[in-house]
């Protein structure tokens, strides 16, 4: 019974030592998290919506984030950020306004507004679309009748068809805004508006300059 004692006191101990650890360990990875999510092991927190694990975040519902960093992020929902980065894949089922973010690859189906917003990797949006404030985006896929560029840089657009042929998707480029590749309309008859010191370095195909002020391809 003496024995039993001992070996039970020593198990409990290593228990504690192995409980203290973990939480010391989950407190440093997700300091800026709720008090209480620094005792959810890695194990269960990716069951947890809103929980940041090694497999990312992923929220069913409203989702929004202020000054932190994510492995991943996917919400089933409108979505807000500000001052966040996401280190993998964006992935967003409905409404999405970032500001003065950076993501590395971006996908939504909803309408998005990215003010101060870098993405480093490909852009996909079904839905309209609106940059500003010094915004960056690389090569970038749009299906949508309406795109407004202000003061913000997009490497090479592709407009995909739209439902409706009837209605013209068109790009409006305001401030110094600038395309530093192509824009290309999947659909016929496209427009490009540029105002202010706007420009388009590249070509325009499927659509046209309504300026006149890009190479037009031959």
């Amino acid at each position: 019974m003496y024995l039993k004692g001992i070996a039970l006191a020593g198990l409990i101990k290593r228990s504690s030592f192995a409980l203290l650890i973990t939480c010391v360990s989950l407190t440093n990875a997700h300091a800026d998290e709720p008090f209480w999510a620094k005792y959810i092991p890695n194990f269960i927190r990716q069951y947890i919506p809103g929980l940041a694990s090694e497999k990312g975040t992923t929220v069913f519902g409203p989702a929004s984030y202020n000054n932190v960093t994510l492995a991943t992020l996917e919400v089933m929902g409108p979505a807000t950020i500000v001052d966040v980065k996401v280190e993998g894949q964006t992935n967003i089922q409905g409404p999405f306004d970032a500001r003065d973010s950076k993501l590395n690859s971006l996908e939504v189906n909803g309408p998005v507004s990215l003010q101060g917003t870098t993405v480093t990797g490909q852009t996909i949006v079904n839905g309209p679309l609106s940059l500003d404030k010094k915004s960056t985006l690389e090569d970038l896929t749009i299906a949508a009748n309406e795109m407004k560029i202000k003061d913000s840089i997009v490497n090479n657009i592709t407009v995909r068809k739209g439902d409706d042929k009837s209605k013209k998707q068109v790009i409006t480029l305001e401030g110094t805004s600038r395309v530093k590749g192509s824009i290309k309309f999947e659909q016929e008859g496209g427009q490009v508006v540029l105002r202010d010191a706007s420009k388009v370095d590249g070509l325009i195909t499927g659509g046209e300059n309504i300026n006149n002020h890009h190479k037009k391809p031959i």
